[in-house]
């Protein structure tokens, strides 16, 4: 049989399967947005609060959990590269496939294009620099309630 490989649109899709199945363990109302045009994946409620979570895939590199934060497509033949704001999401789920973990990312806290959330403490750091990292314990995600 011949492997094949995932393109990043399973990949993500297995990964919103993930979130949307935890989601539902905890009991949660989940809507879905009808199609692919949004730039939510899935919308939960919370004490009448409704908020737009975007997921995305974390794969573990150099001791650190990187996940891109913005999405690509082409017009044109050209990559087109588009972050994300606070007037289309709430908030990043990641979900770490070689954690089997999940992490949670305010919209209002991230300006980057990519995140790094560091899974052991480094080899070496100097001074303060440990204040710099994103620990992904700290972001760790045991209860949706916290959503809001």
């Amino acid at each position: 049989m011949i492997e094949q490989r995932s393109n990043t649109k399973d990949i993500g899709d297995k990964s919103v399967s993930k979130v949307i199945a935890m989601l539902l363990d905890k009991e949660y109302t989940v809507l879905m947005p009808f199609g692919d045009n949004k730039r939510y994946d899935v919308v939960i409620e919370i004490k009448g609060q409704f908020t737009r979570i975007q997921v995305k895939t974390g794969h573990i590199r150099n001791g650190c959990i990187i996940t891109k934060l913005y999405s690509t497509y082409k017009i044109k033949g050209k990559n087109i590269r588009r972050h994300y704001t606070k007037e289309e999401i709430d908030c990043f789920i990641i979900y770490s496939p070689d954690m089997n973990k999940f992490y949670k990312l305010d919209i209002k806290d991230t300006n980057v294009g990519e995140i790094c959330l560091r899974i052991n403490q480094p080899k070496s750091s100097k001074g303060n620099q440990k204040s710099r990292f994103n620990f992904a314990e700290k972001f760790e995600f045991k209860d949706f309630g916290e959503l809001r």
